[in-house]
Formats: C-alpha cells, structure tokens, sequence
C-alpha cells in the first residue's frame, strides 16, 4: 500500500509542477515561431523494468540533463550531447542549473549533489531530527546564491508526511525551520515573493494549497480541491489552474489568460508571453501572442520541458512503462 500511495505521490508531483529556461537572450518583441521541424527520440530499457521521466534541464541544445524513476538506479540520469546516454550518478530525481558548469541535482535520501562541468560530487547531506528519509520533490532558484529545494520527510514506519523546504545561500543546504504540518511541497518560485505549491494527502474535499513563504512563516493564499501549477517566465510568475493562467496582481490571483475554449489542460514552459508552451490534450499547444494552437500532436502525457532559443525539447512517457519519449523541435 505504501508503495502505491508513494507512485500516485510521484505522478501527481510531475504532473503539476513546471520547470523553467535556461536564462538566454531571447528577442520577445515578436510573436513567437510555430514553423518547427520535429524529431522524437525514444529511450528504452528492460522490458521487465519501468522508465517515468521526471525533470529535464539543459544550458545548451547540446549540453542536457534529464532524471528519471526507475527500478534500476542506473537509469535515473541521462545526459544529452547530441545522443543521450547514461550518466554514472544513480538516484537524482530533481534537477536544475544556471550554466553548465553550475548544476544541482537532489534525491529523496536528503542528498545535493553538484556538477562542476566535469563531474558530480556530493555536496551536501542534510538530516533532520526525527526523520528517517528527507526527500526533495523539486529543485529551484533565482541566483545561484539562492536555490531553494521543496518536499518533504518522514520516520520509518511511521505513516505521515512533514512539508519541508530547504535553502542554499551560496555556501549551505539549510533545513527552514518551518512548523510541522500535514503538507508534501511541490514546487517553489521567488522573486518579489516566494511562492509553494503543497498537497496534503490526508485533507478530503481541500488538498491542494498555494503560499507565499516570508523566512520560515507560511500564508495561505489558495486551499482547495483543484491542483495550481506554478510556473515562470522572465521573473514573472504564472499560476495555473482549471485551463485559465493567472498572476498574482493585488495580494490576489487575477486571470491573465483564458484558455478554457481550447485544448488547453496546464503546465507553461516559454520564451516570453508572446512565445510559450503549453501541455493540450491533442500535443503540444503554443501561443504566439494571438491564439493558443495544437503544434505537434502526441497522447503522450507531457512531463517536463526545456526551451532554448531555437530548440525545445519535451519529455512523455512512451507507449509501454519501459520507455520515454523525447521530443525535439528546431525552428526551420
């Protein structure tokens, strides 16, 4: 049964959370390009096994990170250089850099790691009293001097979970002192406030929960039975839910964008608001300032994206547990 409820915990987990760009110099004062040409690459292991992808991160359209779940630690990361292959380090699930020579990746052990350009090595383990497994859901920052890792711990045998959010300020991974609460944090975002995305497992008709996080005190600014994706673009955050895009404008979530007569269903990964990527039921959506439009078509279940100035790529589970798809667009 614990297993059960820890893979439905995952899923929900890749679902509604949403990774951000590596920082380049885009143009936005154009609308966004839809003449892509698009290729797929599948990865495949044992068909005994199982493959989830999770997380993808590059700084370059040759240089890419992605993590994955797997019953075999050997395939939890992969990187891409023009192929993908599979990378020594085992149990990292969530990812993210500022360059290539700066990236973190974290498990569910309380473990951060650190790529230098060259090679990973363990930079941190961080324990708490009274927990048995420390475990990061997502990775995060706005400066490499400010990276923030949400999720949560637990005793051993002990059922219960306790949100927890730790922070590296250039020097360490610090556990917040953040009350106890019922909460697994899902996502996190900060530049004029820092806002967590939560779910609580044991909370009926309301677990889901949006805060704004002010040291280590916690303000509720959504609690209901409807997930918020978070996301950003160009140090905007972007609050989603129920095929509508909000901002946080007035101590309150107001609607940007409507998409409800779309194909819309969540998840925004973009350039700017005239260029950004969204996960619709017929593939991959993209709006161009104008009008949201289906530009490849996949039932493949999006995970995760990364977005360059002229190439994206997109992460799916592929047809069978064993496989993953990645999904590449150049523009023409």
């Amino acid at each position: 049964m614990k297993k059960l409820i820890l893979s439905t915990i995952a899923l929900l987990i890749i679902l509604i959370t949403s990774c951000d760009s590596p920082t380049e110099v885009i143009d936005d004062s154009q609308p966004g390009r839809r003449d892509y040409v698009w290729t797929v690459d599948t990865i495949k292991v044992d068909a005994s096994g199982y493959l989830t992808p999770l997380r993808i991160w590059g700084s370059s359209p040759k240089n890419i990170w992605l993590t994955c779940s797997s019953d075999r630690p050997k395939y939890n990361l992969w990187h891409y250089d023009g192929s993908w292959k599979i990378d020594a380090v085992h149990y990292l699930f969530s990812i993210y850099g500022f360059n290539e020579n700066q990236v973190w990746a974290s498990n569910s052990n309380g473990e951060f790691w650190f790529f230098n350009g060259s090679s990973w090595n363990l930079s941190s383990k961080v324990s708490i009293e009274g927990a048995d497994f420390v475990s990061s859901n997502n990775i995060w920052g706005n400066t490499p001097n400010n990276i923030f890792s949400v999720g949560s711990r637990e005793k051993r045998n002990v059922i219960g979970r306790i949100g927890t959010i730790i922070k590296y300020n250039g020097t360490n991974w610090t556990n917040l002192n953040i009350p106890d609460n019922p909460y697994i944090f899902l996502d996190i975002r900060s530049f004029n406030f820092t806002f967590v995305t939560a779910y609580n497992i044991d909370s009926g008709t309301k677990p889901y929960s949006l805060f704004i996080l002010n040291d280590s005190t916690l303000t509720t600014i959504y609690e209901g039975p409807k997930p918020i994706v978070l996301s950003s673009m160009r140090d905007q955050c972007y609050f989603i839910q129920q095929s509508k895009i909000y901002k946080y404008e007035g101590s309150e979530l107001r609607i940007w964008k409507d998409f409800s007569s779309t194909n819309f269903i969540a998840r925004l990964w973009g350039r700017n608001e005239n260029d950004f990527f969204t996960y619709n039921y017929d593939g991959i959506g993209h709006f161009n300032g104008a009008d949201l439009k289906t530009i490849f078509n996949t039932n493949a279940v999006l995970r995760d994206a990364v977005i360059f100035s002229n190439d994206v790529f997109f992460i799916a589970q592929g047809a069978s547990n064993n496989t993953l798809l990645v999904i590449h667009g150049k523009l023409n």
